[in-house]
């Protein structure tokens, strides 16, 4: 099915701002009305989303290479190429606690009701910490690098992908292997679980998959072009959105894996998409573009230009309808419709 016609529209740029290096991955909204993100210059950034002023920064000692969580307890959490994750208060920008896992942090830490921080790391591990101390409750072993961030279940079951090719379901409180699931390629997405407990997750192997949250069973899979390896978003209907390698960006039914409709962009996309509370898509892709998509039909409704080398990082969404997203050219924007 193709899509819907596009409009020539331009979002408008509310303010930008502007890093010591590239910002590649996604940024998270605060409950103190700042934006959160890190960057290339090993820097993490608090920006205030109405004006775009610096509130502070905070000097990690690695690339930063994922996205920043923050805890209902004010606490931003985020991981940096030194192998650490750190927890830093919203207000102050200063370090609460480390935790040092000796190789790079690069997944977006998951947060459980309790507090606990799970997050992986390039040394093939699962973590379990206390969100409040810092304090480690559990790790689990893999068979290979863990970039692939971990996603709750209702239940507290913790899922995530490895580069040894697995889907892994863990008990939240005890680490303890629940299943696991085999894909052909390595995987480094992020999963994302319907409202009925499915995982839905994407590999190198060239598909999207979907499996029985519980029992790990495949309930269908569906094959691209070329990699994928975006964080599903979920929309109305039960509607499953994400990029990939292939330049596009796919919608398709949640329970039966059918293609609704394909948007095709000028390169790959490894931004991933999230969707607005009127069902607008946003996703970036290495085109240069930020894209807002009709969810129901895959129409544009109007796109801004980054600038030189694109984007991967994955937008975020305010109240008022703000997008926020970084890109390669050191720059963090605020947009919004024309």
């Amino acid at each position: 099915m193709g899509h819907g016609a596009d409009s020539n529209a331009v979002g408008k740029v509310k303010w930008r701002f502007t890093a010591g290096g590239d910002i590649a991955f996604g940024c998270a909204l605060g409950t103190n009305g700042d934006v959160f993100f890190g960057s290339g210059d090993r820097y993490v950034y608090a920006l205030n989303t109405s004006t775009g002023a610096l509130h502070w920064k905070f000097k990690t000692g690695g690339y930063i290479c994922c996205s920043p969580t923050v805890g209902n307890n004010g606490i931003v959490y985020i991981g940096a190429n030194d192998g650490i994750l750190y927890a830093l208060n919203s207000e102050t920008g200063r370090w609460k606690w480390k935790y040092n896992t000796g190789q790079q942090v690069r997944t977006q830490p998951a947060i459980g009701a309790d507090g606990t921080v799970y997050f992986g790391s390039m040394n093939d591990y699962v973590y379990a910490v206390n969100g409040k101390t810092g304090f480690i409750k559990w790790q689990y072993k893999t068979g290979d690098h863990v970039l692939s961030g971990p996603a709750l279940g209702h239940d507290g079951t913790v899922y995530f992908g490895s580069y040894d090719r697995n889907v892994y379901a863990l008990d939240g409180k005890t680490g303890q292997l629940k299943w696991k699931y085999a894909t052909d390629f390595a995987i480094a997405a992020a999963p994302a679980i319907g409202p009925d407990g499915t995982v839905y997750i994407g590999s190198w192997d060239y598909c999207a998959y979907a499996l029985n949250g519980l029992t790990g069973q495949l309930k269908w899979k569906y094959r691209t072009k070329d990699i994928v390896d975006t964080r599903p978003a979920l929309g109305a209907n039960n509607t499953v959105y994400f990029g990939g390698w292939d330049n596009i960006v796919h919608a398709f039914n949640g329970s039966t894996g059918l293609q609704i409709w394909q948007y095709p962009t000028g390169d790959g996309i490894r931004s991933n998409p999230i969707v607005g509370p009127d069902g607008t898509v946003y996703v970036g892709s290495y085109d240069g573009n930020i894209y807002a998509l009709d969810g129901d039909t895959g129409g544009r409704i109007w796109r801004y230009h980054l600038g030189a080398g694109g984007t991967q990082a994955s937008p975020a969404i305010d109240d008022d309808g703000t997008i926020y997203i970084g890109s390669k050219d050191n720059t963090f924007y605020a947009l919004t419709g024309p």
